[in-house]
């Protein structure tokens, strides 16, 4: 918001405030403008329920500098008014009313000598403040080059039944039974399988505008940059946990079967599970299979084709369409997924005419590629990060890595993300506003703040979802 733009927003918020009688409602338009909102004050959010910016802002939150603001809304005094003026009158509320009693921009009450209508105000400019530190959060989070966390679908929260139990997981029991005519008909069983779900954590942060702060850096910028930054953070928190699913550093698959009173937990790759009639299945979710040539999807195609339902051993169709790849890999996946034709070569038995030892290809056909379109690779500098590095950590908001050398660097993976892991999210943001009532806060060194937390479940829903293919 350039300097030339002070008069239109201190006209527009004069109108707000002696039409509607509610300087709030300015803190509305301007989280319209940057895209929070609608202009109706409805707030964009995505399908969990967290909030989300709209697909057309018409400002950045850096286009509205703080001073700006405060002059335009609170008077050319906004400096004294926030008690961040070296040259602040002892006699405080004698000076505001002096000052601020007679201007047509705020309401004065007439029972009182001195209304709420200043606080008013810098209610109004801390709540736009909350509004542009929200958007600039948003913008962080939603920009922040975490490739993984967007590999997983939002969902808003899962209806739990039975107590915390997911289920339908992996398919019903057993086909539905037979009706004779005139019979009752029997109840659908939804106690065969039921996976617990995995545990909710929280993280959080805020940003305070104390008044050093803001007389240092009234303008916003540092502190609509921490803003993005604690978006930022998030984010990455998220995928570190996401990472910890994938790699299966995080072992959270816990299977209940028909009337057990507790879920069992089992390994997210190669578990073993034996079903209530004795038989023992090995879900083939981690196979040796390095990314060497085209065949290595057919053999992992292979290792799919021999799913089955843990309990009725039935057999399991799935489809995972993801290719996930370390950076090495990258180049490699995109080749072999993206060349349009498939050159197979048939070998026989060497025909003695050739007058040499071993086969050699009598024939060979040109087609299509049969993965082409079919398998999405996503290549993550991330999963490189975290599949080489030490196995060690000492800061506690990071994950260990895998400590993976040579060749068994090159480990990739292939999955659903729908069905493999799913994410409940809650940002439940809120700016801590001054109204009449607390402006002791201004005397404690805080003028404006907004805390960020979210809530994240991630976990594996489904393992028969996901495959690992190593090296060795």
């Amino acid at each position: 918001m350039p300097r030339a733009t002070l008069d239109e927003v201190r006209t527009r918020f004069g109108r707000c405030v002696e039409q509607r009688k509610d300087p709030m409602l300015f803190a509305s338009m301007i989280a319209e403008q940057v895209g929070i909102c609608d202009e109706n004050g409805n707030r964009f959010r995505r399908a969990d329920g967290a909030p989300t910016l709209g697909d057309k802002p018409t400002r950045l939150p850096t286009d509205f500098p703080f001073d700006l603001l405060a002059e335009a809304m609170i008077g050319h005094d906004w400096q004294e008014v926030l008690g961040i003026s070296r040259h602040q009158d002892t006699n405080f509320i004698t000076e505001m009313r002096s000052r601020f009693g007679n201007r047509s921009l705020f309401r004065e009450e007439p029972s009182a000598a001195m209304g709420p209508s200043v606080w008013g105000n810098v209610a109004a400019w801390s709540a736009t403040i909350g509004g542009l530190y929200q958007a600039n959060f948003l913008l962080g989070y939603q920009q922040a080059p975490f490739d993984l966390v967007d590999l997983f679908p939002v969902r808003p929260a899962v209806f739990w039944q039975g107590g915390e139990r997911y289920i339908g997981i992996l398919g019903p029991y057993e086909p539905a039974p037979a009706v004779g005519p005139g019979e009752e008909y029997p109840d659908m069983s939804m106690s065969a399988l039921w996976v617990e779900p995995g545990p909710m954590r929280k993280y959080a942060g805020k940003t305070l505008v104390a008044k050093e702060t803001a007389a240092i850096d009234i303008s916003g910028g540092q502190m609509l940059a921490k803003a993005k930054t604690g978006g930022e953070s998030l984010k990455f928190r998220e995928n570190e946990l996401v990472l910890d699913l994938i790699t299966g550093q995080t072992n959270n698959w816990k299977l209940g079967m028909l009337t057990d009173a507790a879920a069992t937990a089992y390994n997210t790759y190669g578990p073993t599970i034996t079903n209530p009639k004795g038989t023992a299945r090995t879900i083939p979710n981690d196979i040796v299979n390095p990314l060497n040539d085209i065949g290595a999807f057919q053999r992992s195609d292979e290792q799919m084709a021999n799913l089955f339902h843990p309990v009725t051993d039935n057999p399991i169709d799935v489809m995972m369409d993801t290719c996930l790849l370390p950076t090495p890999l990258g180049d490699i996946a995109k080749w072999l997924l993206g060349m349009g034709s498939w050159q197979a070569w048939n070998q026989n038995q060497a025909n003695p005419a050739q007058q040499a030892p071993g086969n050699f290809p009598n024939s060979s056909g040109d087609g299509k590629n049969p993965y082409q379109n079919v398998l999405k690779p996503v290549v993550s500098r991330w999963l490189h990060q975290r599949q080489t590095a030490s196995t060690t950590q000492s800061d506690p908001n990071r994950s260990a890595g895998l400590g993976l050398t040579g060749a068994a660097v090159y480990r990739w993976y292939r999955l659903n993300p729908a069905e493999f892991a799913c994410r409940r999210q809650m940002w439940p943001a809120a700016s801590v506003d001054i109204s009449p009532g607390d402006y002791v806060m201004a005397t404690q060194g805080i003028i404006a703040a907004q805390a960020f937390d979210i809530a994240v479940q991630a976990q594996v829903l489904n393992p028969y979802a996901i495959q690992r293919n190593k090296s060795a």
